[in-house]
């Protein structure tokens, strides 16, 4: 009599952050099947996301494939998708049409910010754990030179060129930084040398986690230094440049000229 092959334990991990991640590499090459489910197709390294927000790096030095990831790890797949619902009973995860089933589940999706119950405040404080928070927070930091670039007084400039960040944890406090450093150098006197850049890059390229090539992110990154990365200061999207509508400059056909034009 002929054994029926045993088949290999199925292995579901929701959230390619840093924990889904670096349980995917544990189980790679392992006699298990193993399905990452991701809203989005990229792992991004967050502890960087301030520098895209101050406009010092690209959204796309931040971020990498997931797919590229695991390209040598035949046991591992990737499917973009949002989780929906998990049915404990029958060990299995919705998401769409898709109902995934697994023998183990890792939920690895992470953390957002919290407004304690006043979500109106997300309007006017973002916060910043996606790409898209920091490419908006770089637009409005940006954004507040133009106005005070032609301000008619001291108390006016001073007024746009304020900014209040909440929480002083690392994040919040290399943001600070990073804005001072954004005003003082980066814009005043179209960069200088700093020493400080070069211990921080060196500090997050080692703690870099599913990236099998940290030396070319490294040169990458030190390609935008040398660079000046122009290109991470483009102020995209179509907000106007001036909250008042009087001051927003206005092209031939009468109508405002957008913040994408400017960039």
């Amino acid at each position: 009599m002929t054994e029926k092959p045993t088949r290999r334990p199925r292995v579901l991990i929701v959230g390619a952050g840093f924990g889904g991640l670096a349980a995917a590499k544990r189980l790679a090459g392992q006699p298990v099947d193993v399905t990452i489910i991701d809203q989005r197709n990229y792992h991004l390294f967050q502890p960087v996301l301030y520098q895209v927000a101050t406009a010092a790096l690209s959204p796309a030095d931040v971020a990498w494939p997931i797919r590229s990831i695991f390209a040598r790890s035949p046991n591992i797949r990737v499917i973009l998708g949002r989780v929906e619902g998990i049915d404990l009973q029958k060990r299995e995860v919705r998401s769409g049409h898709l109902s995934i089933n697994y023998d183990h589940l890792i939920l690895a999706t992470g953390s957002y910010h919290s407004y304690f119950g006043h979500d109106e405040w997300a309007r006017n404080a973002p916060g910043l754990k996606r790409i898209i928070d920091a490419t908006e927070i770089r637009k409005r930091i940006l954004l507040a030179f133009e106005p005070a670039e032609v301000g008619k007084s001291d108390e006016e400039r001073r007024r746009q060129l304020s900014f209040v960040v909440v929480g002083g944890g690392p994040t919040g406090v290399e943001m600070a930084g990073a804005i001072a450093e954004l005003a003082r150098f980066t814009l005043a006197r179209d960069f200088r040398n700093r020493l400080a850049w070069w211990l921080w890059g060196l500090a997050h390229i080692y703690f870099l986690i599913g990236v099998r090539a940290p030396i070319l992110v490294a040169a990458q990154w030190f390609w935008a230094y040398l660079t000046f990365g122009r290109g991470a200061r483009l102020i995209t999207g179509l907000a106007p440049l001036f909250e008042d509508p009087k001051m927003q400059p206005r092209v031939t056909d009468g109508k405002p000229l957008s913040s994408e034009l400017a960039g």
